[in-house]
């Protein structure tokens, strides 16, 4: 069953095959939304980006998707050309899965749309999507 969590203006869905080739494209080093998103990580090397697309595409593949989702796309409602088209990513990986302690992620890869209240209303859609699926949880991280 496809995922979308929707407010006016943003969307959290699931990947599509058409999001593969754009998320390669940002994935690249030297993409100024990198600069925030953990600077002191290396940038991923060209096999690591393959094996990341490679991943995402079995799981569209599959139609089956886990649940909860770990990473959604975000696109906007209206947006122009952008409407529907991945503009980020929100994330969500264990920190201590034994503790019920989750860390959510947040990127917005195209600078153009950074400073519009996006992330923030991406990261109340995914807040709320991870406590409703994840009821036991007892802390989230950033």
């Amino acid at each position: 069953m496809t995922l979308v969590l929707q407010t006016q203006n943003v969307i959290l869905r699931d990947w599509r095959y058409e999001d593969l080739l754009l998320y390669e494209e940002w994935l690249q080093p030297g993409q100024r939304w990198q600069e925030s998103d953990g600077p002191y990580e290396p940038s991923l090397t060209p096999v690591e980006i393959d094996e990341q697309i490679a991943r995402i595409s079995t799981v569209i593949e599959s139609g089956d998707p886990p649940t909860p989702r770990r990473r959604l796309v975000i696109s906007l409602t209206d947006g122009g050309e952008a409407a529907d088209r991945m503009i980020g990513t929100v994330s969500a990986y264990w920190e201590q899965q034994a503790s019920q302690s989750i860390n959510l992620g947040i990127s917005i890869f195209d600078p153009a749309y950074w400073r519009q209240g996006i992330g923030y209303c991406a990261l109340g859609l995914w807040t709320q999507y991870l406590f409703d699926e994840l009821q036991a949880l007892v802390r989230l991280g950033l």
